[in-house]
């Protein structure tokens, strides 16, 4: 379980922290592979449109510099997004991953080199985008109990798991994916290559359109977002211990996490057993905004020891 409570029995009042933001039911997070141009130019303006982000994973020795460049590759080729079009994407709130130098097996070759490749490819990212990407993939999901030691303590996130769209499936079947995952209270994560050209490319990509639309239609129960997005709030949310104290009218309540956040993350605290609507949240001088249930209410809080303080009447 992610969320820990902890109850105050002079008043009945509840803090916990929610499994994923927003108390959603489940999370997705939709990753996609090579750099194929057809990410950019077909999947990209719908993943934007809908307001969903995704991560996507770079070969970094086969990306060209410029726009004029990639445009004369193949949509389906590896690398055929150009480092000043990658800007664009970052701007737009999308992750950039690790996806190694040439995309070749680390598995075939040894730990020292494999690891010299890694960190390559992390430098040549580092230069060309000014970012440090907190992601990595595996090429072919390939890897030894040894290289995976050394990724976990250069990256704080890997994708070790994943489920393949592409190719015949359709939306149907993508829908049934993420249901499953509501149903099971779980973070899934999608693996994409081409769209309209390339590896594992969709024979309908208007398929896989649909069911991003039809994703947005639950929204309010399913959490989409990068890779790093959604692995910075669990791993804050596994970390974070909860203090309260009561005093008249006020309960203030302190964070207390042993993990730095890695990104803009904000917790979704779930509290319950306050008897008014007649009260605000404050954290520090800020007041926050709070959302109503039936039976709880919810508030998106920086994940600090700044005090939160509900006073009520």
């Amino acid at each position: 379980m992610i969320s820990t409570s902890f109850y105050l029995n002079a008043n009945g009042i509840s803090v916990s922290i929610a499994p994923y933001f927003e108390n959603k039911k489940a999370a997705v997070t939709y990753t996609f592979d090579d750099g194929l141009r057809c990410q950019l130019t077909k999947a990209i303006p719908v993943l934007n449109e809908l307001d969903f982000k995704a991560t996507f994973f770079v070969i970094t020795a086969v990306t060209p510099d410029y726009k004029k460049d990639a445009e004369k590759m193949n949509p389906g080729d590896w690398g055929s997004i150009a480092w000043e079009e990658w800007e664009e994407v970052i701007a737009q709130g999308h992750e950039i991953g690790n996806h190694s130098p040439e995309h070749k097996n680390l598995r075939d070759m040894s730990l020292a080199e494999a690891s010299r490749r890694i960190l390559q490819a992390q430098v040549k990212i580092q230069n060309k985008l000014n970012i440090s990407p907190l992601t990595f993939c595996y090429p072919y999901n390939a890897r030894t109990e040894e290289l995976e030691t050394f990724v976990h303590y250069q990256f704080p996130f890997s994708r070790t798991y994943q489920k393949g769209f592409g190719s015949s499936i359709n939306q149907e079947a993508m829908d049934a994916v993420v249901k499953k995952a509501i149903d099971q209270g779980k973070w899934e994560v999608i693996m994409l290559h081409g769209i309209d050209s390339g590896y594992d490319k969709f024979d309908n990509p208007n398929e896989l359109f649909k069911h991003w639309r039809y994703v947005k239609t639950i929204e309010k129960e399913v959490w989409v977002d990068t890779f790093a997005g959604i692995g910075d709030y669990i791993t804050l949310a596994k970390n974070t211990n909860i203090q309260t104290t009561h005093k008249k009218n006020i309960f203030s309540i302190r964070l207390k996490n042993t993990t730095a956040k890695l990104q803009n993350t904000k917790l979704t605290l779930i509290l319950k057993g306050i008897r008014t609507d007649n009260f605000t949240v404050k954290q520090g001088e800020k007041i926050l905004a709070v959302q109503k249930y039936t039976d709880h209410y919810l508030v998106n809080v920086e994940p600090n020891e700044t005090v939160i303080k509900i006073q009520y009447e």
